[in-house]
């Protein structure tokens, strides 16, 4: 009798850590899959985060450019406007009272062009161009013959 109470006792001990251990990895499984959701929706949400953050740079980054751009072309017309200014040499033994002249000769042209630049490139000027483009608005505007 001894030997069929330690087998039963053993079958069911058995049977006994088999349900707890089913029920056990059924608990773990559960938990498990609501971790993943849990953490699948968190890496969703920095995703979506890090897209909207990585869209705004992109959109400051174009905006930068483009400014960039206009100061760019701004800078070649105000050098092509003061290389129009120099006079030209015409003879060989042209003299200083002959260039000056030629100058002179061009101060409204000068005068009016540097105002279109200043019109149409104030928004992406420094304070300190803008400053000097006006004070030569100004001189040439004195100057014209």
């Amino acid at each position: 009798m001894l030997w069929s109470e330690i087998l039963t006792s053993s079958i069911v001990a058995t049977v006994v850590s088999g349900i707890i251990s089913w029920i056990g990895k059924r608990y773990l499984d559960k938990k498990l899959e609501i971790e993943k959701a849990n953490h699948t929706k968190k890496l969703e949400d920095l995703k979506a985060e890090n897209q909207k953050v990585l869209e705004n740079y992109r959109a400051r980054l174009k905006n930068s450019e483009i400014y960039f751009n206009r100061q760019l072309t701004a800078c070649d017309e105000i050098h092509a406007l003061c290389q129009s200014m120099l006079p030209k040499n015409k003879f060989p033994n042209m003299e200083w009272d002959d260039a000056l002249e030629d100058m002179a000769l061009e101060m409204e042209r000068i005068e009016t062009e540097a105002q279109k630049l200043y019109t149409k490139f104030y928004s992406v000027l420094p304070d300190s161009i803008l400053t000097k483009l006006n004070a030569s608005i100004r001189y040439a505007g004195r100057c014209k013959v």
